[in-house]
């Protein structure tokens, strides 16, 4: 196995872990089962995937549930779900947009 590829297995078991350790990676895989996209804002994200009553370290403002999806990126794709951050059309709201990639 080269070094790249024992790099590469090392990488995906971190962010695996770092997503088996997060309230909120759950959520969203919960959320987007059973649904190719969802889209909204982080307002709606948060409204819609916070449960009752919220785990210790849940993000409690929209901005805060933003980085933290930032940080959970590379383990979700890695688990076959693109977050993409984007602007309305009209440029008045700030969406995210959540979709299983195929095969997954």
């Amino acid at each position: 196995m080269s070094t790249l590829e024992t790099y590469l297995r090392a990488t995906a078991s971190a962010q695996t872990s770092v997503l088996d350790s997060s309230h909120l990676a759950a959520a969203i895989r919960l959320l987007i089962e059973g649904r190719s996209t969802w889209e909204g804002t982080a307002t709606e994200l948060l409204a819609e995937t916070t449960p009752n009553p919220a785990p210790r370290r849940w993000p409690p403002t929209p901005q805060h549930l933003s980085g933290e999806i930032k940080r959970l990126q590379p383990g979700l794709r890695v688990v076959g779900i693109e977050i993409e951050f984007t602007r309305s059309s009209d440029r008045t709201a700030r969406l995210i947009t959540i979709t299983k990639t195929p095969g997954e």
